[in-house]
């Protein structure tokens, strides 16, 4: 190869926009731009699509915006809503370019699901430049088939959280001078009413009387902060630390400190298992019964609204966890992770597979063979079928 193709594949690197509920603060939704930039940042230029954190959510026309980027990844978190159509999620201009819609969730607790919305997010999710789907639980990937019709697969693996390296974890963070210590994220309750703390309450009681101390872990910045502050307010209890103001990498090295927690936040209550903490769902939806279920201990699913003794949940939060099943969780969404990021190399960037030196060449067709390869193979033979199919459909059309 000339020099100067080598110098262009790595120079001329695709420039990729990043789609989701960024930039608002909420923790989990930060770990995945986290994810994002580092799984993504070797290959691709990586940004964050919109500038404004209301609507219209985009400073610039948004096909000024879609022509910036060569591919855009939407995910993960629960961008699925079954009652309303996002501005910034599902906008029609991102499908001008090729679209990976990964680990996303559906809400299906509670929410209404109207015939209109379905409608319109399943044009989106069948159209031909969407090239990936994937969910974070079967129950979402299982409705996505069933009332979005897509044309590609609907994959199936962990939260992707799950796959995100983690900093060490850091006990000076709690400032509970090396004492057990129970860790609490609150937030506020449905359509903004207050929770009921009766049962979360016993559960501290039960704590101090076995000697931990207890602290409150803030899990946002900015905007959900300041959301979340009435529920953490509220508390009908003494806390003897808050975990505040702190980025999520120190949002995640205090929870890595704690000895137990209790959430009702999905990626507080899934950080806090990757490090082995047992931790307490306060809320008994979807996404938190489903990973607590999966790692075989249901008995860590609770609902703080269900007027609850949550008293005898201590026992439970006391029981260690099974490593095993938290390793094939971690290993199975880094998998998920590389398979993602190998798709896109494959139709973004083939470059990226060539050797950067002569004394590279072996590793980069070995690479070549073990991932670029087979990755294409499916591609062609997926666009194969696609195309057989849109086929067969002109054909019944016209007959």
């Amino acid at each position: 190869m000339r020099r100067h193709d080598l110098v262009a594949a790595y120079r001329d690197r695709p420039k990729v926009g990043l789609v989701g509920f960024f930039g608002w603060g909420n923790y989990g939704d930060e770990l995945f731009v986290q994810l994002w930039r580092r799984a993504l940042s070797r290959y691709f230029d990586v940004s964050v699509v919109h500038d404004l954190l209301v609507p219209p959510y985009l400073s610039e026309e948004p096909a000024t915006v879609a022509d910036r980027y060569e591919a855009f990844v939407i995910g993960g978190g629960d961008l699925v809503l079954t009652d309303r159509v996002s501005e910034l999620y599902w906008r029609p201009e991102w499908l001008e370019k090729p679209v990976y819609i990964c680990g996303v969730g559906v809400p299906l607790h509670d929410r209404l699901q109207r015939p209109p919305v379905i409608e319109t997010m399943a044009r989106f999710f069948s159209h031909p430049n969407v090239q990936y789907i994937s969910a974070r639980d079967e129950e979402s990937a299982a409705w996505i088939r069933s009332h979005l019709r897509p044309r590609v697969p609907v994959l199936v693996h962990p939260d992707l959280v799950f796959g995100l390296q983690l900093p060490a974890p850091d006990p000076s963070l709690m400032g509970t001078a090396g004492q057990p210590t129970l860790g609490i994220s609150v937030r506020q309750g449905k359509f903004g009413q207050d929770n009921d703390y009766t049962g979360l309450a016993s559960l501290v009681r039960a704590a101090r009387e076995r000697g931990y101390a207890i602290s409150a872990v803030e899990l946002g910045n900015g905007r959900q902060r300041h959301r979340d502050a009435p529920a953490l307010n509220q508390l009908p209890f003494t806390l003897d630390s808050v975990v505040s103001g702190r980025t999520p990498d120190e949002i995640s090295a205090a929870i890595g400190s704690l000895t137990a927690f209790a959430s009702m936040k999905f990626h507080g209550l899934l950080v806090a298992l990757r490090y082995g903490v047992p931790a307490l769902a306060l809320t008994a939806n979807t996404k938190n019964s489903h990973v607590l279920t999966d790692i075989g201990r249901p008995d860590l699913i609770a609902d703080l609204d269900g007027g609850q003794d949550l008293a005898p949940r201590l026992r439970s939060l006391e029981q260690p966890l099974d490593p095993t099943v938290i390793r094939r969780l971690s290993a199975d969404a880094a998998d998920a992770v590389d398979a993602l990021v190998r798709q896109l190399r494959v139709q973004l960037n083939p470059g990226s597979f060539r050797p950067r030196s002569f004394a590279d060449t072996g590793a980069a067709w070995d690479s070549v063979v073990r991932e670029a390869l087979p990755t294409a193979v499916d591609l062609a033979r997926r666009r194969t079928r696609l195309a057989r199919m849109d086929r067969e459909s002109e054909r019944a059309q016209r007959h």
